[in-house]
């Protein structure tokens, strides 16, 4: 049959919620999360954010995430929600977490138009 790529994510990282199971609802709400942590990493911040932003998919509410990034490194877990990264350099100790001053031009507009 048809080959798939190979996929390094693990299921049980799998927090993405496919349209069909995101209801449109009248009172829907706009939820945007800032946060420093959501899909490069695995801890707290990411795993407590990614299931909050997948119960609200999955109550018709809207979401989109607001986080730094480095677009080189993969993903280790499949987020929820719409994603916008935030221009951002590593921290010298902990590279997997990385400091942004001010949201940028993008994640700016992507806010502005969400």
């Amino acid at each position: 049959g048809e080959r798939r790529p190979e996929n390094r994510m693990s299921s049980n990282l799998s927090f993405r919620v496919p349209p069909t199971e995101q209801p449109r609802l009248a009172a829907q709400h706009r939820v945007a999360i800032v946060t420093g942590s959501y899909d490069q990493s695995i801890d707290g911040v990411a795993l407590t954010l990614n299931r909050l932003a997948a119960r609200l998919l999955q109550l018709g509410h809207s979401v989109l995430v607001l986080c730094p990034g480095d677009v080189a490194r993969p993903p280790v877990l499949e987020h929820a929600g719409l994603l916008v990264r935030v221009p951002s350099t590593p921290l010298p100790v902990w590279s997997e977490y990385r400091l942004t001053w001010g949201l940028g031009g993008t994640a700016r507009a992507a806010l502005e138009q969400f």
